[in-house]
């Protein structure tokens, strides 16, 4: 069923029912216990109380502390259902498409249902309040005997559901076994945006008289209404291989915001980014100096000479790159009409 709307999503599929029995048809009874994706958790915590009752028939004291265990489980099947419901909900929309799919053969929708089953329950089963999971969490504190005494209970009270399921009991898909077949919903309503009419043409007749001239039209250029900025001047660049000047001592490091500021005339939100930078480089030199101290000393030490000259170098290079480095970054700061004033005004000297 196609039908139009005005409303403005692209495409919308509405799932109006439950979930899907098998391609066959089979018409689900109602489960004798509860799903795990039963959203009211006080319900769910009772019914599975009550599993336990049926099945393993313990005294008050056992009975009250099962119950006890129960619910402190409660916010984690609370947390539980919230993370899986955008799967479980995309597995019914996948099992609703399979079994209203026409176009596939009964046999592939079969083993296609079959598979987003085993995916439902496998999640389902997962749950903190599963009967997995509460069958582990009550079997934990009872005696063997017991424990013999409820599965054997619930071989006999499941034994409906485990021959429908074709497959011996197994306390790990007791999820899937107790639930049975997905009741099959109705097909999707596949909803799509209505189209507008389509709008009558209108021409006009334009009464506008010719130019005197038909030879020589007028023609009117456009031009923008504020020039655009000529590119500002390329910062020359140090070839590589180059050594890079030598970095002043830290205490003068503030003045490159200074010189920067009065040659660009900064704002105050690029005053405010530039002075993080300055900053930001001192501390940075400052533990580059820290780390190199020991060996800035054992080069002081050395004899002078060529070798000494260039342990020296070598070891100021990390603190001159970060100074160049800051500079050029105070540089990116101005605006390209900032820069061409800043050259003009150079130029002019």
């Amino acid at each position: 069923m196609i039908a139009r709307t005005t409303r403005t999503s692209l495409l919308l599929v509405t799932i109006l029912g439950g979930a899907l029995s098998h391609v066959a048809g089979v018409t689900a009874a109602e489960p004798l216990y509860m799903s795990s994706d039963q959203q009211d958790v006080e319900r769910l915590v009772a019914d599975r109380n009550k599993f336990v009752q049926d099945m393993y028939q313990g005294g008050g004291s056992e009975s009250a502390k099962i119950l006890e265990a129960l619910r402190e489980l409660m916010p984690a099947q609370a947390q539980y259902q919230r993370e899986s419901a955008l799967t479980l909900s995309r597995l019914r929309l996948a099992m609703t498409i399979t079994y209203h799919d026409s176009n596939v053969l009964q046999d592939q929708r079969s083993a296609r249902w079959k598979k987003f089953h085993r995916q439902y329950y496998s999640i389902l089963a997962k749950a903190p309040l599963s009967l997995r999971n509460t069958i582990r969490v009550v079997e934990a504190s009872l005696p063997s005997e017991m424990v013999s005494a409820g599965r054997a209970r619930m071989a006999e009270k499941l034994a409906g559901q485990i021959k429908a399921a074709g497959s011996a009991f197994d306390v790990e898909n007791i999820d899937g076994v107790v639930m049975g077949e997905i009741a099959a919903g109705p097909a999707p309503a596949i909803q799509l945006p209505e189209r507008p009419a389509p709008q009558p043409v209108v021409v006009t007749h334009d009464d506008t008289a010719p130019p005197a001239n038909p030879a020589q039209p007028a023609v009117t250029q456009a031009r923008p209404a504020t020039p655009p900025p000529p590119p500002a001047p390329a910062t020359p660049r140090i070839a590589p291989g180059a050594p890079l000047p030598e970095a002043p001592l830290l205490d003068q490091w503030n003045a490159a915001l200074t010189t920067a500021n009065e040659k660009y005339e900064f704002d105050a939100t690029q005053m405010e980014t530039a002075k993080g930078v300055v900053n930001q480089s001192i501390k940075s030199a400052e533990a580059l100096l820290a780390q190199s101290k020991a060996a800035m000393d054992e080069a002081s030490a050395m004899v002078d000479g060529p070798e000494k000259a260039k342990k020296m170098e070598d070891l100021k290079m990390p603190v001159n790159r970060l100074y160049d480095s800051m500079c050029k970054r105070l540089d990116s700061l101005a605006s390209i009409e900032q820069k061409n004033r800043a050259a003009a005004q150079a130029a002019g000297r």
